[in-house]
């Protein structure tokens, strides 16, 4: 539920019952990273993802997901509830839908990167 487990935690997220009532930086809470050690996935701010806010039904429109112009209408995926949010709604699984143009006080989005794999000689083989 959370990336600590199963319990919301206050004290390991920005949410409602902290008062803090603004963003905070990454790392605030330390003890509400993932096993990862990734920060911040629940609180905070939504999390707005490349994602379409589709109905399971519009398979064709989930393929171009990489394509922001590709679904409008439907919306994009936001993820892990905001400072605003009470913590029991503030957790990785959350999801909302936003619009392209939308605005919200507790709406961001994360940029992440993915490590290319290692390279492996011929002595690993």
């Amino acid at each position: 539920e959370f990336p600590w487990g199963d319990e919301p935690d206050p004290a390991r997220m920005n949410v409602a019952e902290t008062g803090i009532a603004l963003p905070s930086a990454v790392g605030m809470f330390p003890t509400g990273a993932s096993v990862e050690g990734v920060l911040d996935l629940a609180g905070n701010v939504w999390e707005w993802t490349a994602s379409p806010g589709t109905d399971e039904a519009d398979d064709a429109a989930a393929e171009k997901a990489e394509d922001l112009a590709a679904v409008p209408a439907a919306g994009r995926v936001s993820r892990g509830g905001g400072f605003a949010n009470y913590a029991e709604r503030a957790r990785s699984a959350c999801r909302g839908r936003w619009y392209p143009g939308e605005r919200w006080f507790d709406l961001d989005f994360r940029v992440t990167l993915l490590r290319p794999p290692a390279r492996r000689s011929s002595l690993d083989l």
